[in-house]
């Protein structure tokens, strides 16, 4: 083999190799996204889905775990707990996004106007939202203690002022979950209104333009020109705050526990209390998987109709 040839073989090989590297390069970026991903994720779902399956009890170790495929499944499907804390979830649910969408779009269309001191109210706007749950939880508790609450206090005042009886919010039966929504509504109108607001921004401006030339109303052009172009962000907000509200967790945990009575018991309490008070693993895993396939189910249902609206 002459010179000029092996050097020929020779640069080929190295292009052949280059180019087999540049075509693997994006997978090694994405592996160890991939790996973490698999380990905090796909793994634990996978363990949950076995554990669901098994007869495991944390307060007798000394039962060895055996398979009792769906029993766990059917104890929790006929389980009144069950059944009553996936009311209140639902209720929940339902009630805090439509209050968050309806204000959030709200205050999405009033700040669309230009006045002095918009850019301070939306700064102060987005502070709930950036606070955590459990912080915002214990906050509220504090200004609803029914002794010393900052809350409880003026409007202790103001009863006595104007003759009103006020709840004790947290404490009565009647109030708790009522409560806790408004919570939850304070804590997350503010991430309606920052989607829906950008939104906004992004809409075209002639068919509004067009809308306004033909002599529609403000109304007439909000409900049949600014609401169909806006669908795509009031599908982003009602999907991830639906999905959020129904597993919400460390607020509720924060303001009462679950009660008082259990009627702010929402499923992920009744998790928390049937895996960790009374150490149920395999049931509360089978509850967990309810949870998830309840979830999935309502985001395909919400997917598919929201395709289909937009393919007509």
């Amino acid at each position: 083999m002459s010179k000029r040839r092996r050097q020929n073989e020779k640069r080929r090989f190295s292009f052949v190799s280059y180019g087999h590297s540049k075509k693997l390069l994006p997978y090694l970026l994405l592996a160890p996204s991939v790996a973490v991903l698999v380990t905090i994720g796909v793994y634990p779902f996978i363990y949950s889905v076995v554990l669901s399956t098994g007869s495991t009890v944390l307060t007798k170790p000394w039962l060895a775990s055996r398979f009792v495929g769906f029993e766990n499944y059917q104890r929790v499907a006929t389980d009144p707990y069950f059944i009553s804390t996936l009311v209140t979830t639902i209720v929940f649910t339902v009630t805090v996004v439509a209050l968050q969408f309806a204000l959030g779009l709200g205050l999405a269309l009033f700040l669309e106007r230009t006045f002095k001191g918009r850019g301070l109210f939306r700064s102060l706007l987005i502070v709930p939202m950036v606070t955590t749950p459990i912080i915002v939880g214990l906050m509220w508790k504090s200004l609803l203690y029914p002794q010393y609450g900052f809350v409880t206090y003026y409007g202790g005042l103001l009863q006595d002022a104007l003759g009103i009886q006020f709840p004790v919010w947290l404490e009565n039966k009647d109030w708790a979950l009522f409560t806790v929504m408004m919570v939850d509504v304070w804590h997350w109108t503010p991430f309606m209104f920052l989607v829906l607001s950008a939104g906004l921004a992004s809409l075209p401006r002639a068919p509004l333009e067009a809308a306004k030339v033909d002599g529609a109303s403000p109304w007439q052009t909000f409900v049949h020109v600014t609401l169909p172009l806006l669908k795509p962000a009031v599908f982003i907000c009602l999907i991830i705050r639906t999905m959020d509200a129904f597993r919400v967790f460390d607020k509720v945990y924060a303001l009462t526990q679950g009660g008082p009575s259990n009627v702010t018991e929402v499923l992920s309490i009744y998790l928390y209390r049937l895996t960790f008070r009374f150490f149920y693993v395999s049931r509360g895993a089978a509850a967990a998987i309810f949870m998830l396939m309840i979830i999935f189910a309502t985001s395909w249902v919400a997917v598919k109709t929201f395709r289909k609206k937009e393919a007509l």
